[in-house]
């Protein structure tokens, strides 16, 4: 193993290269000759872990075979739940007697077991490679037999298998020289990857309908081949493996529905009050949130251990919430299978969650995964922890700080308190009423959910979500503000002015609101805070400008604002009396190719007092960035000692004196492939007939080639006259409500192609049906329905029902959003009239009349 080693330590790291924020809890070393195994080295970071590698050495290396199962099951039972084990050795294992013991950890534990094998054992010694392929089975990993030199590419498949949590692995059973696999993809699908062992292989893999299909090669060798499909289309693929001698095959699939999925054992309302893993040994609410143009028709539970299929109800909670209920037992891991259709296209589909576990009731020490979660309002950090340490309890409302109720309404308040041993739960009003909470245990052994009811809001209150055990206590508070009529009166607002260098000056801002008005300061777009020559003067309402200098000069904006209303006032501040430096340099274009060292000067040829140089990086969109890396500053020079592609734009040379600033640029480039700027929108909302522009920045030298792309559910749909791309990559039409979808900019040169999509949602005006007849006749005290039934609208319209009686006075009679239907029971004289059902949304409005007589 002596080159293996010395490959591993000096490839490892460099490749995988995991970033400091990498979500994995620790690294752990295992290593082992025969007859025993080493202890484990546990570390908490990737460089901790490369540290530790380093240091081991061997002792010894010629047993063939070794106890290379003892060290598997080590690391087993080491490790977390749901880890990514791989093995090097380079002999057969000897202690075949380990093989039941890892099954069940692998099956367990979730873990996955690559071995990576670069030796064999000679015949007549015990061991043999089965017992490989055996683990491999069990703990949906693979087998590759490569030579030591093929080390160096496998760490590029280790890197793309720990940086994706993977829903589905596939093992399949081992083959001799020929085999094909199927293997479909469907629209939940994000990433796929093959992993393919055997002697002298030869992959083909392509779509059943024969269409083109881009593959990446992760890993390639005469014994090794992984790829992944560049775009993850949907469709049946068939992959052909021909080779010699035993091959081994797995598939890595991701789903990512379009959906959230939370549980509680308390019928929720939002993801804010569920859990992301059931409680176990109980019935269990399941919230499923889905973007609104999903129906969801069929949510079936698929148990791990025994395959068993239960198909649950699944009542619509609303547009876009669902919620079921089932047992869940502790005991069984599953996996949620959803199916439902688009409601805009009318395409089925079926897609599943990865594998869900229940929460763990066993203390076990070695099961124990640490977890934090910041929630949203007061954003406490909480530590979720399996082993019964006693935290003190923290509570959030989980409404906010202040919640807007119309008078005379009720409101729900939720509090999530955390806290070991079970922290007592009450709410308490500014009045001193008391009422104490039965919580319910959301996640074990210390979150805790509590319910607040109040019932006719007509008076400003706050509440105090309060928690105590043994540890402490903790309280928070939530204001409920009755809504009621408002006033904004602006009093006294911003005038242009000038200011004499070096003296002050003041503009003023004033109103008379309720609620209360706050009031932002902003200087050339950039809010106001507590400067040394910016100061507001809120007793004067004002801003003063102390020490003028041309720093100071600009647009101001004074913004006024409450809960209900906002308005922004603009002056003009200007200065007298100033000179501003001036730079040159002597040339203004620089053409640098790559490894190029070159030095960047800019000269002041005028400027009192003596102007201070700096060095300022201009983007594409002329913001002022930080130097790119490898960019130092000498003095007042500039110096780029190996040209990259990261160098390639403007610098800009400033010269400035306390009477003003003036700069030269010097444009510098260096061939590179294209850049497209992430700096626009990646969701845009348009209503329909408007102007639609999409911007795409894009760099590169040579100059690339720029083109405009439309995908709707992953195809591309081909652009229609309407659609256009001007010099500016920018592309332009007019919205229509077919225009929804992803539209990419797609840049390419000879270095290489980029692309950005940007989502783009048409916004529609409500239609409403015309009802069957605008006149209805109905005898007193019988009943009687109105439709009003909403054919479309985006965003979902909000609906209300609108009497207008025969003396001309009107009423609402029900709000809703969407489709809402009108039901008059037991009707009366007093309900003839016209009745009106008015949809609106921020698009426009619609609404229908029923003339309702009674006889």
């Amino acid at each position: 193993m002596t080159e293996e080693l010395d490959i591993i330590k000096a490839t490892f790291s460099s490749v995988v290269n995991l970033p400091a924020n990498t979500d994995i809890g620790d690294y752990i070393l295992v290593p082992f000759s025969d007859p025993v195994v080493a202890e484990p080295i546990v570390t908490l970071s990737f460089k901790e872990f490369i540290t530790e590698l380093n240091r081991i050495t061997l002792n010894g290396g010629r047993d063939c075979p070794e106890v290379a199962l003892s060290g598997i099951e080590r690391a087993l039972v080491i490790s977390k739940p749901r880890s990514n084990i791989f093995l090097f050795t380079d002999a057969f294992p000897k202690d075949i007697n380990k093989l039941a013991s890892i099954e069940n950890l692998c099956r367990n534990s979730l873990s996955q077991v690559i071995i990576f094998l670069t030796g064999y054992c000679k015949n007549g010694s015990r061991g043999n490679v089965e017992a490989y392929y055996d683990v491999a089975k069990a703990c949906s990993g693979t087998v590759f037999q490569l030579n030591s030199a093929d080390l160096r590419q496998v760490f590029r498949y280790i890197k793309e298998i720990i940086k994706v949590e993977w829903t589905n692995v596939i093992s399949y059973d081992t083959f001799q020289n020929y085999k094909e696999i199927s293997f479909s993809v469907d629209s939940f699908t994000k990433d796929v990857i093959l992993a393919i062992s055997g002697k002298y292989l030869l992959v083909k893999l392509s779509p059943v309908d024969k269409s083109n299909v881009t593959l990446e090669n992760i890993l390639e060798s005469s014994h090794a081949q992984v790829i992944r499909l560049a775009e993850a289309l949907p469709g049946d693929y068939t992959v052909s493996v021909r080779s010699q001698g035993t091959t081994s095959l797995t598939l890595y699939k991701k789903f990512q529905l379009p959906m959230q999925i939370g549980f509680s054992t308390k019928k929720p309302r939002s993801q804010k009050e569920t859990s992301r893993r059931p409680m176990p040994g109980r019935e269990n609410y399941i919230l499923l949130d889905v973007v609104n143009t999903i129906k969801l028709e069929l949510i079936v539970i698929q148990t791990y251990n025994d395959q068993e299929n239960k198909t649950l109800s699944l009542q619509e909670y609303s547009a876009d919430k669902y919620l079921a209920k089932t047992f869940i037992d502790p005991d069984k891991s599953f996996r949620i299978w959803i199916h439902g259709h688009d409601k805009v296209t009318q395409q089925q589909f079926t897609g599943s969650t990865k594998k869900l576990i229940p929460q763990m009731t066993v203390l076990d020490p070695t099961w124990i995964e640490p977890k934090a979660e910041i929630l949203e309002g007061t954003s406490i950090i909480i530590n979720y922890v399996l082993d019964p340490t006693w935290i003190e309890p923290k509570a959030e409302i989980l409404e906010g700080t202040s919640i807007i109720i119309n008078y005379g309404n009720q409101a729900t308040l939720a509090c999530k308190v955390v806290g070991y041993p079970t922290p007592t739960v009450w709410w308490e009003d500014n009045e001193d009423n008391s009422t104490q909470s039965d919580s319910v245990l959301l996640e074990i052994p210390s979150l805790y959910i509590s319910y607040y009811n109040i019932e006719n809001v007509t008076t400003n209150i706050t509440v105090f979500c309060k928690c105590r055990n043994s540890k402490g206590e903790d309280s928070q508070r939530i204001d409920v503000i009755v809504h009621r009529p408002f006033t904004f009166e602006v009093l006294q607002t911003p005038e242009d002015t000038t200011v004499e260098y070096g003296k002050e000056g003041r503009l003023f801002c004033q109103v008379s609101a309720y609620p209360e008005a706050e009031i932002k300061w902003y200087h050339n777009h950039t809010i106001v805070t507590k400067e040394e020559d910016l100061e507001v003067l809120s007793d004067e309402n004002a801003l003063l400008i102390k020490n003028m200098n041309v720093d100071k000069t600009g647009d101001y904006e004074c913004e006024v604002s409450n809960t209900m209303h906002t308005k922004t006032y603009n002056a003009a501040v200007t200065i007298s009396g100033m000179e501003a430096p001036q730079v040159e340099v002597d040339n203004s274009n620089i053409t640098l190719h790559p490894g190029d060292f070159i030095d960047l000067e800019c000269r002041v040829i005028r400027g009192k007092p003596t102007p201070v140089i700096v060095w300022k990086f201009i983007s594409k969109d002329d913001f002022e960035v930080m130097l790119p890396e490898g960019v130092t500053l000498d003095k007042e020079k500039l110096k780029i000692t190996a040209a990259q592609s990261e160098h390639n734009g403007v610098y800009r040379c400033y010269a400035t004196n306390s009477e003003g600033r003036h700069f030269a640029d010097i444009a510098v480039t260096v061939q590179y492939p294209p850049i497209i700027s992430d700096n626009g929108a990646t969701e845009l909302e348009v209503k329909e007939d408007d102007n639609v522009v999409l911007q795409c920045d894009v760099t590169g030298s040579p100059a690339p080639t720029v083109w405009w792309e439309r995908s709707q559910n992953g195809v591309i749909v081909p652009l229609d006259h309407r659609h256009h791309t001007d010099n500016n990559n920018e592309h332009r039409f007019k919205a229509l409500d077919t225009d929804s979808g992803k539209y990419h900019c797609v840049a390419e040169n000879f270095l290489g192609k980029v692309n950005k999509t940007i989502v783009v949602k048409v916004l529609v005006k409500p239609y409403i049906e015309a009802p069957a007849s605008t006149t209805r006749t109905v005898r007193a005290g019988q009943s009687i329905n109105l439709a009003c039934n909403i054919k479309f609208g985006n965003p979902e319209p909000s609906t209300k029902w609108q009497f207008i009686a025969l003396d001309s006075s009107s009423s609402v009679l029900q709000r809703g959003t969407s489709s809402l239907p009108l039901r008059i029971n037991n009707v009366r004289h007093s309900n003839e009239g016209l009745y009106k059902c008015i949809a609106d949304n921020i698009v426009g409005t619609d609404s229908i009349s029923i003339n309702v007589t009674v006889i």
